[in-house]
Protein backbone atom coordinates (compact mmCIF):
# COMPACT_ATOMS: atom_id res chain seq x y z
CA UNK A 1 0.00 0.00 0.00
CA UNK A 2 1.82 3.15 -1.01
CA UNK A 3 0.99 6.64 0.14
CA UNK A 4 0.41 9.06 -3.33
CA UNK A 5 2.18 12.26 -2.25
CA UNK A 6 2.48 13.19 -6.27
CA UNK A 7 -1.20 13.91 -6.20
CA UNK A 8 -0.66 16.22 -3.24
CA UNK A 9 1.53 18.33 -5.21
CA UNK A 10 -0.08 18.11 -7.97
CA UNK A 11 -3.54 19.07 -6.11
CA UNK A 12 -2.12 22.19 -4.23
CA UNK A 13 -0.32 23.33 -7.65
CA UNK A 14 -3.69 23.29 -9.58
CA UNK A 15 -5.85 24.83 -7.11
CA UNK A 16 -5.14 28.04 -4.62
CA UNK A 17 -6.20 27.51 -1.03
CA UNK A 18 -8.50 30.28 -1.21
CA UNK A 19 -9.79 28.27 -4.37
CA UNK A 20 -10.08 25.27 -1.87
CA UNK A 21 -12.03 27.19 0.56
CA UNK A 22 -14.75 27.95 -2.23
CA UNK A 23 -14.85 24.69 -3.23
CA UNK A 24 -15.31 23.18 0.16
CA UNK A 25 -18.36 25.31 0.27
CA UNK A 26 -19.85 24.49 -2.82
CA UNK A 27 -19.12 21.12 -3.08
CA UNK A 28 -16.33 21.41 -5.82
CA UNK A 29 -14.04 20.68 -3.45
CA UNK A 30 -15.74 16.89 -2.87
CA UNK A 31 -15.98 16.44 -6.98
CA UNK A 32 -11.99 17.38 -6.86
CA UNK A 33 -11.18 15.36 -4.08
CA UNK A 34 -12.92 12.48 -5.25
CA UNK A 35 -11.73 12.30 -8.83
CA UNK A 36 -8.33 12.24 -7.10
CA UNK A 37 -9.29 9.02 -5.61
CA UNK A 38 -10.58 7.81 -8.38
CA UNK A 39 -6.75 8.31 -10.46
CA UNK A 40 -5.52 5.48 -8.18
CA UNK A 41 -5.72 1.61 -7.72
CA UNK A 42 -8.13 -0.03 -5.50
CA UNK A 43 -7.18 -0.36 -1.85
CA UNK A 44 -4.38 2.76 -1.78
CA UNK A 45 -4.45 4.83 0.74
CA UNK A 46 -3.92 9.03 0.18
CA UNK A 47 -3.08 12.07 1.56
CA UNK A 48 -4.42 15.31 0.03
CA UNK A 49 -3.37 18.82 1.48
CA UNK A 50 -6.12 21.37 1.60
CA UNK A 51 -6.66 24.46 3.72
CA UNK A 52 -9.76 23.99 6.18
CA UNK A 53 -12.52 26.74 6.24
CA UNK A 54 -11.79 29.14 9.53
CA UNK A 55 -10.74 27.78 13.01
CA UNK A 56 -14.00 27.47 14.88
CA UNK A 57 -13.63 23.95 14.47
CA UNK A 58 -9.85 23.48 15.69
CA UNK A 59 -11.22 21.99 18.92
CA UNK A 60 -12.42 18.70 16.72
CA UNK A 61 -8.77 16.74 16.59
CA UNK A 62 -9.50 14.56 13.93
CA UNK A 63 -12.70 13.57 11.87
CA UNK A 64 -13.63 10.43 10.38
CA UNK A 65 -15.63 10.82 6.74
CA UNK A 66 -17.22 8.80 4.40
CA UNK A 67 -18.43 9.10 0.76
CA UNK A 68 -19.61 7.00 -1.63
CA UNK A 69 -19.64 7.25 -5.70
CA UNK A 70 -23.32 8.31 -5.99
CA UNK A 71 -26.54 7.57 -4.15
CA UNK A 72 -28.83 4.84 -5.94
CA UNK A 73 -27.50 1.23 -6.67
CA UNK A 74 -28.53 -1.78 -8.46
CA UNK A 75 -28.18 -4.98 -6.33
CA UNK A 76 -25.42 -6.54 -8.24
CA UNK A 77 -23.16 -3.40 -8.46
CA UNK A 78 -20.41 -2.83 -6.58
CA UNK A 79 -19.95 0.21 -4.16
CA UNK A 80 -17.62 2.26 -3.95
CA UNK A 81 -16.25 4.07 -0.89
CA UNK A 82 -13.96 6.86 -0.25
CA UNK A 83 -12.87 7.19 3.63
CA UNK A 84 -10.44 9.05 5.10
CA UNK A 85 -8.89 10.78 8.36
CA UNK A 86 -9.13 14.57 8.53
CA UNK A 87 -7.05 16.62 10.68
CA UNK A 88 -8.88 19.82 11.98
CA UNK A 89 -6.75 20.15 14.88
CA UNK A 90 -3.72 22.51 15.45
CA UNK A 91 -1.27 19.64 16.31
CA UNK A 92 0.13 16.54 14.76
CA UNK A 93 -0.87 13.13 15.08
CA UNK A 94 0.43 9.85 14.45
CA UNK A 95 -2.44 7.79 12.42
CA UNK A 96 -2.51 4.38 10.99
CA UNK A 97 -0.31 3.95 8.07
CA UNK A 98 -2.59 0.99 6.03
CA UNK A 99 -5.66 -0.12 5.97
CA UNK A 100 -6.33 -2.97 3.96
CA UNK A 101 -10.23 -2.89 3.55
CA UNK A 102 -13.23 -1.26 5.38
CA UNK A 103 -13.76 -4.86 6.39
CA UNK A 104 -10.71 -5.71 7.64
CA UNK A 105 -9.18 -5.59 11.19
CA UNK A 106 -5.78 -5.37 11.79
CA UNK A 107 -3.46 -2.81 14.05
CA UNK A 108 -5.91 0.10 13.06
CA UNK A 109 -9.48 0.00 11.53
CA UNK A 110 -11.91 2.04 9.16
CA UNK A 111 -14.67 -0.31 9.43
CA UNK A 112 -17.34 -0.55 7.72
CA UNK A 113 -21.25 -0.33 9.41
CA UNK A 114 -25.09 -0.95 7.51
CA UNK A 115 -28.15 -0.69 8.71
CA UNK A 116 -31.20 -0.47 7.42
CA UNK A 117 -33.72 2.68 8.13
CA UNK A 118 -34.99 0.98 11.20
CA UNK A 119 -31.42 0.59 12.43
CA UNK A 120 -30.95 -2.80 12.13
CA UNK A 121 -27.65 -4.12 11.19
CA UNK A 122 -26.97 -5.71 7.84
CA UNK A 123 -24.94 -8.56 8.81
CA UNK A 124 -21.98 -8.16 5.93
CA UNK A 125 -18.44 -10.43 5.82
CA UNK A 126 -15.47 -9.29 7.43
CA UNK A 127 -11.58 -10.66 8.07
CA UNK A 128 -8.98 -9.86 10.93
CA UNK A 129 -4.60 -10.32 10.93
CA UNK A 130 -2.09 -9.77 13.19
CA UNK A 131 1.05 -8.26 12.73
CA UNK A 132 3.98 -10.06 14.72
CA UNK A 133 5.92 -7.67 15.90
CA UNK A 134 9.77 -9.52 16.03
CA UNK A 135 10.92 -9.61 19.78
CA UNK A 136 12.35 -6.75 21.40
CA UNK A 137 10.57 -4.37 18.51
CA UNK A 138 11.09 -0.70 20.41
CA UNK A 139 8.05 1.55 20.08
CA UNK A 140 9.99 4.09 17.97
CA UNK A 141 10.30 1.44 15.30
CA UNK A 142 6.36 0.34 15.30
CA UNK A 143 5.82 4.03 14.60
CA UNK A 144 8.12 4.36 12.06
CA UNK A 145 6.53 0.94 10.44
CA UNK A 146 2.72 1.19 11.51
CA UNK A 147 1.74 4.61 11.70
CA UNK A 148 2.18 7.75 9.45
CA UNK A 149 2.17 11.54 10.46
CA UNK A 150 -1.36 13.12 10.07
CA UNK A 151 -0.35 17.10 9.96
CA UNK A 152 -2.92 19.82 10.19
CA UNK A 153 -5.01 20.16 7.10
CA UNK A 154 -4.00 17.06 5.90
CA UNK A 155 -6.50 13.88 5.17
CA UNK A 156 -5.48 10.29 4.43
CA UNK A 157 -7.53 7.66 3.93
CA UNK A 158 -8.52 4.80 0.97
CA UNK A 159 -10.59 4.02 -1.59
CA UNK A 160 -12.57 0.51 -1.83
CA UNK A 161 -14.85 -1.03 -3.98
CA UNK A 162 -17.25 -3.45 -2.45
CA UNK A 163 -19.34 -6.28 -4.11
CA UNK A 164 -22.17 -6.17 -1.26
CA UNK A 165 -25.23 -7.48 -2.55
CA UNK A 166 -27.53 -5.92 -0.65
CA UNK A 167 -31.13 -6.18 -0.51
CA UNK A 168 -33.93 -3.72 -2.42
CA UNK A 169 -33.72 -0.97 0.27
CA UNK A 170 -32.70 1.88 2.02
CA UNK A 171 -29.38 2.15 3.73
CA UNK A 172 -27.10 4.22 6.41
CA UNK A 173 -23.09 3.40 5.51
CA UNK A 174 -21.06 4.90 8.48
CA UNK A 175 -17.08 4.09 9.39
CA UNK A 176 -15.52 3.90 12.60
CA UNK A 177 -12.01 4.43 12.93
CA UNK A 178 -10.20 2.40 15.73
CA UNK A 179 -6.43 2.01 16.99
CA UNK A 180 -6.21 -1.75 18.17
CA UNK A 181 -2.40 -1.72 18.49
CA UNK A 182 -1.36 1.82 20.55
CA UNK A 183 -4.01 0.74 22.91
CA UNK A 184 -2.33 -1.85 24.27
CA UNK A 185 0.99 0.51 24.74
CA UNK A 186 2.18 1.72 28.15
CA UNK A 187 0.47 5.13 28.92
CA UNK A 188 4.06 6.40 30.12
CA UNK A 189 5.86 4.85 27.31
CA UNK A 190 3.02 7.05 24.91
CA UNK A 191 3.41 9.85 26.91
CA UNK A 192 6.77 9.87 26.05
CA UNK A 193 6.46 10.40 21.97
CA UNK A 194 7.33 14.28 20.53
CA UNK A 195 4.22 13.05 18.73
CA UNK A 196 1.01 11.64 20.18
CA UNK A 197 -0.47 8.56 18.94
CA UNK A 198 -4.60 9.53 17.65
CA UNK A 199 -6.39 6.34 19.79
CA UNK A 200 -9.33 8.02 20.36
CA UNK A 201 -12.49 5.53 18.41
CA UNK A 202 -14.34 8.11 16.04
CA UNK A 203 -17.60 7.82 14.03
CA UNK A 204 -17.96 9.41 10.41
CA UNK A 205 -20.90 10.68 8.84
CA UNK A 206 -23.88 8.48 7.87
CA UNK A 207 -23.92 8.00 4.10
CA UNK A 208 -28.12 7.35 2.76
CA UNK A 209 -27.85 5.32 -0.24
CA UNK A 210 -30.97 3.63 -1.94
CA UNK A 211 -30.39 -0.06 -3.30
CA UNK A 212 -33.20 -1.07 -6.13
Amino acid sequence: MQILYEHVERLTRILRPNLLVKAKRSSLFWALLLATFAWNSEGQTLAVRRKLPGVNDRGLGIKVVVHTNKKQYRSNEPIIFYSFLENRSDRTYYVGRTYYSLLYSGLHDLELSITDLNGKSISIPRSAGDWIWKPNTSLRDKIAQAYIQLAPNLIYGIRESLDLRLKPGKYRLSVVYRENEASEWPANQIQELPIQVWTKTIKSNNVLISVR
